[in-house]
């Protein structure tokens, strides 16, 4: 048995049509030969040539309002078109600890060094990097911000205050320098410690605001005494996912499994009702169409209404 058989347990048909994703009703039929498989296009076809019909669901997971008692909301079920765009990341927030006794050294210590996922337009997964360098002066560091790919975009040194109710959180930016080339650029806003990027990322350059902590807050980076806090990161942005398999579950809801853990329903494929299947009439394929005798159509999720539960011999699907 294909781990892709499908088995009716109790009443019902599947939904399938002779050609994919035509809408006209005479394209519809009914069948309880439930073995798919995806074709060229990731189109579920079973061995008559029939293709597997299906609700789907959008991408908040919901249905809609649909037609129960007609063929016109229903889809070719399609596996291998469900990416899940990613969203480019615009705004990043930073936190952690910079160690305050590596500052007024003469000859201060490496740079501390950090980096922090973004998303790029077209979702893919890339870097920023912090260089924390401790300056000669008491509580002053230079920051550095670059990508994984070496390129330089700005620093701007950080002055923390060093005693009184804000001890740690930081007092002033100064020295703000651009290092980007265009049409890279850096600016900074000294006022609400907030560093904006223009990165060369595509026809039009991404924007992403960073905040290093607003100047007498502890809301991003602090100096105390003690160790380096390695960066915690709060950005926006995802990157794209792809179908690395799906499941069934015995009401008839097809979940995609993404490469990146995320399981996501795509569509409910619904069990066929009818008043009088005796009435129906055989067609090749192993399949029906309806007839006046058979009744009026119902479209059920599977276990409501008449219809029974939608299993495998290998339990729950995959492929």
């Amino acid at each position: 048995n294909s781990p892709t058989d499908l088995a009716i347990s109790g009443d019902g048909f599947f939904v399938v049509s002779v050609g994919p994703n035509d809408p006209s009703e005479n394209n519809y039929q009914l069948t309880r030969a439930g073995s798919f498989l995806p074709d060229e296009n990731g189109d579920l076809m079973n061995s008559a040539g029939l293709y597997l019909a299906g609700y789907p669901y959008d991408d908040e997971g919901n249905l809609g309002a649909v037609d129960t008692n007609s063929f016109g909301d229903l889809q070719t079920v399609n596996v291998s078109d469900a990416t899940i765009e990613g969203t480019p990341t615009s705004t990043m927030s930073l936190s952690g600890n910079l160690p305050a006794q590596e500052t007024g050294q003469v000859e201060p210590g490496d740079p501390f060094v950090s980096s922090a996922e973004f998303f790029s337009p077209l979702g893919t997964s890339e870097r920023l990097t912090f260089s924390w360098q401790p300056t000669d002066a008491s509580n002053v560091w230079t920051v550095t911000l670059g990508d994984s790919g070496g390129a330089q975009y700005g620093t701007v040194d950080v002055t923390f205050h060093d005693s009184g109710e804000m001890a740690g959180a930081p007092l002033s930016y100064s020295n703000v320098t651009s290092l980007a080339t265009a049409p890279a650029e850096f600016a900074f806003d000294t006022t609400t410690g907030t560093a904006t990027l223009t990165i060369d990322n595509g026809t039009e350059p991404q924007v992403i605001d960073v905040g290093l902590g607003t100047p007498d807050s502890y809301d991003g980076m602090t100096q105390f005494a003690g160790d380096y806090s390695p960066l915690s990161i709060d950005s926006d942005g995802s990157g794209s996912a792809y179908v690395v398999r799906t499941e069934i579950d015995e009401n008839g809801d097809l979940y995609g499994i993404y490469d990146d853990g995320t399981r996501k329903a795509l569509y409910n494929i619904p069990l066929a009702d009818v008043p009088n299947p005796e009435g129906l009439k055989a067609v090749d394929g192993n399949a029906y169409v309806l007839t006046e005798s058979s009744g009026n159509l119902s479209l059920n999720r599977a276990g409501t209404g008449a219809t029974g539960l939608i299993g495998t011999t290998q339990g729950r699907k995959k492929w």
